[in-house]
């Protein structure tokens, strides 16, 4: 009996690569990824809110840190269940990468397949799947995977087969003929390049680098960000075949970049609408402290005609007639009632304003979720204005977490929910009760000018619920 284990970064083709084995009759497969396999007694990068960075904790190379011999029990079981004849057990887990050397030790029989991938490709797969994650972190951890490549290939070199993604992509047939090569008792296997292929729950129309797709679904502003990181390293890239990119190679025009049109999903991706239309007894909820609201304020005094570019609050005639705003994130024209998916929402102003994004996204996250903004505005109030007594309705604000960030204010700047006063400090974030009664009074003598997002997570119970959890340890 022997082991194979598929020691590919996250992003980068891992799936693809073990369906391509997993065509062989003579392989047992798990029917998960191995660190989420019941019993797995390891460090899990989702359990450590490490989701893709599983590079940055030092545990996931600590022996110590593994059950190992309770492991192998629980994926021999496995194995046995799937397959009982096979001949040679697969196993597939991104932070196999690391850990190699002891899969090398636990498993003296171990075979591996090794592969990296294009840098840039591999950091816009991490951004539009992760909303916590930041550019810098991600092509951090991108240059960490070409230095473990490079590793395990130097050492592990005659018991494995070492191919990049941009390889298997173009040619898959040959990754199989060579693991035919290294371990023949796998039998012969086929594949066409041409084929359907299916990959965390996409259609793929066939087998083909997307590397360039991913590229450009990055923006000018992203390659600029990634080549920070990767400028120091240009000869851990070069060793691979990689150049630093120019800005215009991106094309996308958001932070987050868009979903693929290369992949059509095959369950229902819509947002869920279905959820009760209550956000529960509380007027506000302190979400936290933005660090960066100095940098957005300066930022947000060089605006100027931008303030004049969206009517469409003002021409509602309603209690915003006073207000000006500019859209950072936002559906024109706006249906309230609507929870419009991630890749509808436009986005502007991002080469501004997109770092500012980006963080908030990582603090929403990590409060509320993993989620996206269904709409991000600056609004700005005159000096002596107000904003009427109102209260907001639509399904999108029954789903959503309205989230108001001070920005430019004055104590005398006053924010009223259900009759409690609130002023507001530059970088506080606070969760206000849209669907009471609230309104704004400046009697100030500055403009004030607010920050405000309303943050979705599909996967969140119904909000009274919700927030009844989050309110309870401050009651």
């Amino acid at each position: 009996m022997k082991h194979l284990f598929i020691c590919i970064p996250n992003n980068s083709g891992s799936s693809l690569a073990q369906r391509l084995v997993a065509r062989s009759r003579n392989v047992a497969t798990l029917p998960q990824e191995g660190q989420h396999v019941e019993g797995f007694a390891g460090p899990v990068p989702l359990e450590l809110g490490l989701v893709h960075f599983f590079s940055e904790n030092e545990m996931f190379t600590d022996m110590d840190a593994y059950d190992w011999p309770g492991i192998r029990r629980v994926w021999e079981a496995q194995w046995e269940a799937n397959n009982p004849q096979a001949t040679i057990r697969v196993e597939k887990s991104p932070p196999n990468v690391v850990r190699m050397g002891m899969l090398d030790t636990v498993f003296p029989d171990a075979y591996f397949i090794v592969s990296w991938r294009n840098p840039y490709a591999m950091a816009e797969g991490i951004l539009r799947n992760n909303p916590k994650a930041q550019i810098a972190q991600a092509g951090r951890h991108a240059l960490r995977m070409l230095r473990y490549a490079r590793e395990n290939t130097e050492r592990y070199g005659d018991r494995m087969v070492a191919m990049s993604y941009e390889e298997i992509a173009a040619a898959p047939q040959s990754l199989l003929d060579r693991l035919v090569q290294l371990l023949p008792e796998i039998g012969p296997l086929r594949v066409e390049a041409a084929s359907e292929i299916v990959v965390k729950g996409s259609l793929y129309s066939s087998i083909h680098d997307m590397n360039a797709e991913q590229i450009a679904n990055l923006s000018p502003w992203m390659i600029k960000q990634l080549n920070r990181v990767f400028e120091p390293y240009r000869d851990l890239l070069e060793a691979f075949d990689y150049e630093l990119l120019p800005e215009s190679a991106g094309r996308g025009d958001g932070f987050r970049p868009a979903p693929l049109t290369s992949r059509t999903p095959l369950r229902d991706a819509e947002p869920d609408t279905a959820k009760r239309m209550a956000k529960g007894d509380f007027d506000y909820f302190c979400v936290g402290q933005y660090e960066g609201v100095g940098e957005l304020a300066d930022q947000v005094r060089g605006l100027g005609a931008e303030w004049d570019q969206m009517t469409f609050r003002q021409d509602q005639k309603g209690p915003h007639v006073d207000t000006r705003t500019v859209a950072l994130r936002w559906v024109q024209p706006p249906k309230y009632d609507v929870v419009h998916a991630e890749h509808e929402i436009a986005r502007h102003h991002y080469d501004v304003f997109g770092d500012h994004i980006e963080r908030l996204e990582a603090l929403m996250a990590e409060r509320y979720g993993p989620g996206y903004f269904l709409r991000v505005i600056l609004t700005r109030v005159p000096s002596g204005k107000r904003i009427p007594r109102h209260a907001d309705t639509g399904r999108s604000f029954a789903v959503s977490h309205r989230v108001h960030m001070a920005v430019i204010t004055d104590p005398a700047a006053k924010f009223y929910v259900n009759d409690v006063e609130k002023s507001m400090a530059p970088g506080e974030l606070w969760e206000i009760n849209n669907f009471r009664s609230h309104e704004v009074r400046n009697d100030s003598g500055i403009d004030r000018v607010h920050l405000i997002g309303d943050w979705y997570n599909p996967d969140e119970g119904p909000l009274y619920d919700s927030m009844a959890k989050r309110l309870a340890p401050q009651s």
